[in-house]
């Protein structure tokens, strides 16, 4: 139990000391004009209602219905895609509007959105649907995502921090970054068209491998040996 207590302790100052530099971790989307953010809008599905309108709710139940009656899991993974690029459109057109309260809750839906595409995208592989043709899809959607990040925190610039909007839109930047990453599996090479990808990836590796390192997680004496634990 004592070693057992060891490694926890470790793992905890470990995790402890890498927090500060976590907590400062930023993406950095690449600046662009205001004739690439309207061609990524365009490029968006067009939208008929957005979170702020209290008939809203409509939208989402028929996103719900539409979900559930896809044939296949590469299908539902198309949808989802599609779905997380109308959060971020919404999330724009909130912006502009300065209603950084729904702003802040659709950054949200963003992420779990594009974390759900991810993950059917792997579950469509498994299933060993054929998913080529959609790997080049999303990767050609997310480059007009790459754009609206940008366009959204220029526009959010003055409008404060309220609702946790900084903390939901780093934590949406994140899972997009994570998309690339996956499609990178799929297809090597995807993450190179993205600069906030490979940029992103190069500030995550030279953060871990700045931070302090606790000893007793690394490695443990050779005449240590730990007990078998029963749950």
């Amino acid at each position: 139990m004592r070693v057992v207590s060891v490694c926890l302790v470790s793992f905890l100052l470990f995790f402890y000391t890498l927090a500060p530099a976590r907590a400062a971790f930023e993406i950095e989307f690449p600046q662009v004009s205001d004739g690439q953010i309207n061609e990524a809008l365009l490029k968006t599905v067009p939208l008929r209602l957005i979170p702020s309108n209290p008939f809203y709710f409509l939208i989402s139940v028929k996103e719900a219905i539409l979900w559930s009656f896809q044939p296949s899991s590469a299908k539902r993974t198309e949808l989802d895609m599609v779905l997380a690029g109308k959060r971020l459109k919404e999330s724009y057109l909130l912006v502009n509007r300065g209603d950084i309260k729904n702003a802040s809750t659709n950054m949200t839906r963003y992420a779990q959105k594009i974390g759900k595409m991810t993950g059917g995208l792997a579950k469509a592989r498994l299933q060993k649907q054929d998913v080529s043709t959609l790997v080049s899809e999303i990767a050609e959607d997310m480059k007009s995502h790459e754009v609206l990040f940008f366009a959204i925190k220029k526009r959010a610039e003055g409008l404060g921090d309220d609702y946790g909007f900084s903390k939901n839109y780093n934590s949406a930047a994140a899972a997009f970054v994570d998309a690339v990453a996956a499609l990178d599996n799929f297809r090597p090479g995807i993450k190179d068209r993205f600069k906030s990808a490979s940029e992103s990836a190069e500030v995550r590796k030279t953060l871990f491998d700045s931070a302090p390192k606790s000893p007793g997680f690394i490695e443990a004496s050779p005449s240590v040996k730990p007990r078998k634990i029963i749950y």
